[in-house]
């Protein structure tokens, strides 16, 4: 059996009341259910500080027993103060699995032994088989960094258990210094630590011309792609996905934010003479954000009274009825629901979550795009290959474009416009924003302005959704 991972989908930790006990070990038990829990021993008279961590991932030895020091190390990510998503936990896991697996597949690499040759030190040699699967084309400059990454912040803990020593050091760590732009548009100097492992490519600056870098590399739709794609969206008949397309589209938000947004927060909102209508959402608000950020999109009316009609019609009213979800508050509901009653795409603090192997992460959603949109556009003659995350970047081109045209009538000022579309995309730097200024300064072609396009999907869609 390979060296594996597994997911525990409720992990309970809690501490022995006793001291002066034997260290307990970490267990790993099999439920009778899908359950799967790693605990403490419990001492006969109790324990305290009971905790618990949802869709945990725990690392396997090939004889199915937890590799020690890998899943002690995910457990320490648990201590901090701001613990990360199991979804993080999850890419951390499977960076970690991946270089298990090239450590016991290679007899001359230790993971625990650091010799005097670099190259046959276990980090130095990963690296160096990392720039081969770049090179060769079978892994993205970013997946190599990120797993390289994982694998550094592993050895980092490592280094610092009393039951680990490293005769030769790991890497060579460096002061980086990189200047950033305050809210306010100050510069500003950060200093950070870095290490000689980066995995480098050279760089084919012109590649970089067709996508905007935020959160990874997004391609603004054309005037004509948005215009076919609704057009493909309508044809399909499922208006789910042309409404949370829309939402996406003029809004900018994420696919997390448009598919656990819920009932409450488009029921009960006056829109008497309101173009747009602000929805907070982040932690606290029961919509997901990138890291639970807190911000707030804005749904145009029209949109907006268009989902209340879908809402109140008998196919949201049938998937309603077929949800296993139990809320307190019927406007907790998720707004939209597949066909057998599931989200699309599952709140991070939905207490449902648990009865999930595998959480719904938005699978569905690029399920249908390869099963049902991609086929519908290649009927149109209009086939062009595109992400769910890409109608983020056009709509930031959409509301780019909409004020370079105030900036060139002097209404108002390319900081002011800057400021406003960082706001409305969240970026947590001003860097990210400022590559879609420097995006349209490449692009020849301009994309339309966002106003007169909504008005052009909302002639498009003025009879599509009925009760």
């Amino acid at each position: 059996m390979p060296h594996t991972k597994t997911t525990i989908t409720k992990l309970i930790i809690f501490e022995p009341k006793l001291t002066g006990l034997e260290e307990n070990k970490i267990t790993l038990k099999e439920a009778e259910t899908t359950d799967c829990y790693i605990y403490y021993q419990e001492p006969s008279d109790g324990y305290f500080n009971v905790d618990q961590f949802h869709h945990f991932p725990a690392l396997l030895n090939s004889d199915g027993s937890p590799w020690t020091h890998g899943t002690l190390y995910l457990l320490s990510k648990l201590e901090r103060s701001r613990t990360p998503s199991s979804k993080t936990l999850e890419s951390i896991a499977s960076d970690l699995s991946q270089f298990r697996e090239y450590v016991l597949s290679n007899s001359s690499i230790n993971y625990l032994i650091s010799p005097k040759r670099k190259l046959q030190r276990p980090t130095y040699a990963y690296r160096a088989y990392l720039q081969e699967l770049l090179q060769d084309g079978l892994i993205s400059k970013n997946t190599a960094s990120r797993r390289m990454s994982s694998v550094i912040g592993f050895y980092r803990w490592l280094e610092k258990q009393h039951d680990t020593y490293f005769e030769h050091p790991l890497w060579d760590d460096k002061e980086i210094y990189i200047q950033f732009h305050t809210i306010e548009g100050l510069s500003k100097i950060k200093q950070l630590k870095s290490t000689n492992l980066a995995v480098r490519v050279p760089v084919n600056k012109e590649s970089f011309n067709e996508y905007i870098l935020d959160g990874g590399k997004l391609r603004p739709l054309s005037k004509v792609e948005q215009e076919n794609l609704i057009k493909a969206l309508i044809s399909t008949g499922t208006p789910e996905m042309t409404l949370g397309f829309l939402i996406a589209l003029t809004t900018g938000a994420r696919i997390q934010t448009v598919f656990t947004l819920r009932l409450k927060h488009i029921n009960h909102l006056d829109t008497t003479g309101r173009g747009e209508i602000p929805i907070l959402v982040g932690i606290g608000t029961g919509v997901d954000t990138k890291f639970q950020k807190r911000m707030t999109i804005f749904l145009p009316t029209w949109l907006l009274e268009k989902l209340k009609t879908y809402s109140q019609s008998e196919r949201a009213i049938r998937r309603r009825s077929r949800s296993a979800n139990n809320f307190s508050c019927d406007n907790d509901q998720y707004l939209f629901l597949t066909q057998s009653g599931s989200p699309y795409y599952i709140a991070y603090n939905d207490q449902a979550i648990t009865a999930y192997r595998h959480p719904p992460r938005g699978n569905a959603v690029r399920q249908f795009i390869d099963a049902q949109l991609i086929p519908t556009l290649i009927k149109q003659g209009t086939y062009f290959v595109f992400s769910f995350h890409d109608l983020r970047a056009t709509y930031g081109m959409n509301l780019l474009e909409e004020k370079l045209r105030q900036i060139e009538a002097g209404q108002t000022k390319l900081f002011d416009v800057l400021m406003l579309i960082r706001e409305r995309l969240g970026h947590s730097k001003i860097q990210t924003t400022e590559n879609y200024l420097n995006y349209r300064r490449i692009q020849s072609i301009a994309l339309n302005t966002q106003s007169s396009f909504e008005k052009y999907l909302q002639s498009l869609i003025e009879t599509t959704f009925h009760d």
